[in-house]
């Protein structure tokens, strides 16, 4: 996937701009709270329905507006439009001037990974914030899953519901437990499927990026052994029945699951510096790009926020030395170093919401 350009009305600090890219690499620059942060946050709306920031929609619209929209055009086998209009009445999507009225059927179409600083949270964050992050990446190529995803979590506030009675029909109990783990069934086998592909390459790009042989891998924490995943399911309902009923909520299942990182055993967490921090979140967000490809064998467009800020000159080098050019790459930054010199790119200058001139 290219995008080719990106059209912005009444959104954050912009009124009315158009932005085009190259193909490759491109550089949007600008000193700080200028609006170059906003761009990727049209994009990811325009992938993922949602912004990448923890705000309502109409916060989105510029101030004094009725409404906002982002319009990306892009590559894929075809050129294809796609638009989200924001108002107080909720979202409108649009691809190629087609309504689209299912969420699940608009996300995907444009396929963007990005990071943002506030990644690196990620390893200190609740198991919550974590599930989130991995089923959204896998919402985005993979129907079945957001089938059973959605279908699980009704059954589960049913249940939950359910067990808030004081007269419980053990029976009915059993016949929402049995849907349940069905739906299970494909969760784990998806979120397994994920891991297995970011961990098939994930230490050797973390060694590249920090020029260090460190043993980086992602770890799924099953709700169950899946050597026997249905039985198992069944045997942890049995066992939880009685703290289920007491405390009126379910107390197991993959709602309650987490995904961890390790450098050589140790929880990053526990023992990475912020520095290391960093480069995990970026290999992992490198990793993602194989996991996309695998699923939908195409590649996705990648969106770095404020990257270089953090990174000496020589990991600078090392990460764009690393990012393969056959995708095409978005980076924002205040500053343009030696080190990017050496890559074709093209310079996209922003100033108070405007395109201040392109070469």
């Amino acid at each position: 996937m290219k995008i080719s350009q990106v059209h912005l009305r009444n959104f954050r600090n912009y009124h009315d701009e158009v932005i085009n890219f190259d193909d490759h690499l491109n550089i949007i620059i600008g000193d700080n709270a200028q609006g170059k942060t906003n761009i990727l946050e049209g994009i990811v709306l325009c992938s993922n329905c949602r912004s990448f920031k923890d705000v309502d929609d109409v916060q989105m619209i510029k101030h004094g507006e009725a409404f906002g929209d982002c319009e990306v055009t892009f590559k894929d086998d075809k050129t294809l439009k796609v638009k989200v209009i924001i108002s107080s009445k909720g979202k409108t999507l649009l691809a190629n001037n087609n309504p689209i009225s299912k969420t699940s059927d608009f996300i995907g179409l444009l396929n963007v990974i990005i990071f943002v600083p506030s990644h690196i949270s990620f390893f200190d964050k609740s198991p919550s914030y974590r599930r989130k992050v991995v089923d959204m990446e896998i919402s985005k190529v993979d129907k079945k899953y957001v089938y059973a995803l959605n279908n699980y979590y009704k059954l589960l506030k049913e249940r939950n519901a359910y067990l808030k009675n004081s007269d419980i029909d053990l029976n009915y109990l059993n016949v929402l437990e049995e849907k349940m783990i069905d739906y299970q069934l494909i969760i784990i086998e998806k979120r397994q499927e994920l891991v297995d592909i970011i961990n098939r390459r994930l230490k050797a790009m973390y060694a590249k990026l920090n020029g260090q042989d460190i043993d980086l891998r992602l770890y799924y924490q099953c709700c169950v052994d899946q050597d026997d995943i249905k039985e198992n399911l069944k045997k942890m309902y049995k066992q939880n029945h009685k703290k289920d009923l007491l405390f009126n909520v379910t107390n197991a299942g993959i709602h309650r699951e987490d995904l961890i990182f390790k450098i050589d055993d140790n929880l990053v967490s526990d023992v990475a510096s912020q520095g290391q921090k960093r480069l995990a979140i970026i290999a992992f967000k490198l990793m993602l790009i194989n996991y996309i490809k695998f699923k939908t064998n195409k590649l996705p467009v990648l969106l770095l926020d404020d990257i270089l800020s953090e990174l000496d000159e020589n990991k600078q080098s090392l990460l764009l030395h690393t990012i393969s050019q056959d995708i095409q790459t978005i980076i924002t930054t205040t500053a343009i170093n030696s080190s990017i010199y050496e890559q074709g790119f093209k310079v996209i200058k922003i100033k108070e919401g405007k395109v201040g001139g392109n070469k």
